[in-house]
């Protein structure tokens, strides 16, 4: 079997519904830098990279709309908002 290759890393903002955990949207935040992503989502000490799952609260939410295009309008009584990672493979 070939090992495949990672030719990048994406990231995005997870939004579930909270009564049926249905996955309602996904928001890109690529264009943040991830130092700017780290300040903002301080990571886990064994996840430096931001590869876990991370639930987002209404300030991170905030200050990552300021580097959104189209803003997120949270609603926490309704959705769950979570920082996810994944890889892109050739």
């Amino acid at each position: 079997m070939k090992s495949r290759q990672l030719v990048r890393v994406e990231r995005a903002i997870n939004v579930y519904d909270n009564e049926s955990d249905e996955l309602i949207e996904e928001i890109s935040v690529d264009s943040i830098p991830f130092d700017k992503l780290k300040d903002i989502v301080p990571p886990n000490a064994d996840d430096p990279l931001l590869y876990d799952g991370y639930d987002l609260d209404i300030i991170q939410l905030e200050k990552l709309n300021t580097f959104l295009s189209e803003k997120i309008k949270p609603d926490l009584k309704r959705n769950t908002y979570i920082l996810v990672c994944g890889g892109i493979y050739e």
